[in-house]
């Protein structure tokens, strides 16, 4: 199984418009690589992102043999209004 790292944040960050942040729970790091997933989270608008990481998600669940595992993912962009593309 893949490690997976949780932080809690309790101090303030500075954040600056277009930072982004990927929630997910750790089913998509068992199917999908760290690297992959960062790549899709950062170079895709972010509605897009976590439409393809959910694809490739159930893509690699597919041939697993196992019983379905469910994924949860949000890509969220610092700045953007409801709506907005950056």
């Amino acid at each position: 199984s893949a490690d997976v790292d949780v932080q809690v944040l309790t101090d303030d960050i500075a954040l600056r418009q277009g930072d982004r942040f990927l929630l997910a729970n750790s089913a998509l790091f068992h199917a999908i690589a760290v690297d992959e997933v960062g790549r899709l989270a950062s170079s895709l608008v972010p509605a897009v992102a976590a439409r393809r990481l959910v694809e490739l998600f159930e893509r690699a669940e597919a041939g697993e043999g196992e019983p379905a595992r469910h994924v949860s993912v949000q890509v969220i962009q610092a700045g953007a209004a409801l709506g907005e593309k950056l």
